[in-house]
């Protein structure tokens, strides 16, 4: 099979995985609204609640759970998430944000969710419509996860670099991976197996797979790896499928002395691990006062010219 259609079969078998997600989504939809419009992913009836800016400049709006029924035990509102707005028209429910990914929440306590929007006009149009119409919240789809699978093998499928070409095609076995031959080291908190796979990790040139069932200390032989090529290299990427995972690993390494910048979400890291978050050093940068300050000024002139404009236009209006 050429890389390819090595490619072209796993992009196939992304979109057949995300059909499947869409399915259960609609039918987890459909579920909510017959329910009374409340269960552990929907809410009905909201109040809009605060606005403000965040430390990090995000524009954030509090909104409450206005229902008669108590929140479910199993209510699927974490921060990170996603949520789609709707609203009650002629027994039809209209969703107002297409695009879920521009309203995440960021904090949940009992009856009120905090949600960072990234369109500041989308929260004016839901001040219009919440004068004529109920509002309600719908968990949203991720499909985050989906785009950067497809991204990649789109990327993969082009490259041309002989070093990308040469390590797209050990990945899909169609080559060798390289090693090099360097001095064996030991590692007296490692048994021999561990210590073999570190060793196999230093050696390689291009890719190093290590396999093994749960309990076997896959995680502390990849923290030994980087441990080991942090003193040959002057940085390293840690990349995990989850925030648990690469939670520990960072916690690992920060408790054997390497520095960590914890890269992601801020709301989906663990609580301890905060102070190495981008966010975190960004925000107490001691030029941080002003650029907050700044971005205030643009925020209040980008709000003056939209008052004015509006202003102009219904002048204009008057007049014809």
């Amino acid at each position: 099979m050429t890389p390819a259609n090595y490619f072209a079969k796993l992009l196939q078998l992304i979109k057949l995985e995300q059909e499947y997600d869409r399915k259960s989504f609609a039918e987890s939809v459909q579920l909510a609204l017959s329910n009374h419009y409340h269960n552990s992913t929907c809410w009905f009836p909201i109040k809009l609640g605060n606005s403000y800016y965040n430390a990090v400049n995000q524009f954030v709006l509090e909104i409450e759970y206005a229902g008669e029924y108590g929140i479910s035990q199993d209510c699927e509102f974490e921060p990170g998430k996603t949520i789609s707005f709707f609203y009650r028209k002629n027994e039809k429910e209209t969703y107002l944000n297409v695009i879920p990914e521009n309203c995440f929440i960021t904090r949940f306590q009992h009856r009120t969710l905090s949600i960072v929007i990234k369109d500041n006009d989308f929260l004016a149009m839901l001040h219009r419509i919440a004068q004529q119409y109920s509002f309600g919240i719908q968990l949203g789809i991720d499909e985050t996860t989906y785009q950067v699978m497809e991204s990649a093998l789109h990327k993969a499928s082009e490259l041309d670099s002989e070093k990308w070409v040469h390590l797209r095609d050990t990945l899909i076995g169609h080559a060798e991976p390289q090693c090099r031959e360097l001095p064996e080291m030991e590692f007296d908190h490692l048994n021999a197996s561990q210590s073999k796979a570190v060793n196999k990790i230093l050696n390689t040139r291009d890719v190093a797979i290590v396999h093994g069932p749960p309990g076997t200390g896959k995680t502390t032989t990849l923290v030994e790896a980087i441990i080991e090529t942090t003193r040959r290299e002057p940085q390293v990427l840690v990349c995990a499928p989850s925030n648990a995972a690469i939670d520990w690993i960072s916690e690992q390494l920060l408790h054997r002395g390497v520095t960590v910048l914890r890269i992601g979400n801020p709301l989906r890291i663990n609580q301890p691990l905060l102070e190495c978050s981008y966010e975190h050093r960004y925000a107490n940068h001691p030029d941080y006062p002003e650029l907050w300050s700044i971005r205030k000024l643009i925020r209040e002139i980008n709000q003056s010219q939209a008052y004015s404009k509006h202003k102009h236009n219904q002048l204009q209006r008057l007049y014809h």
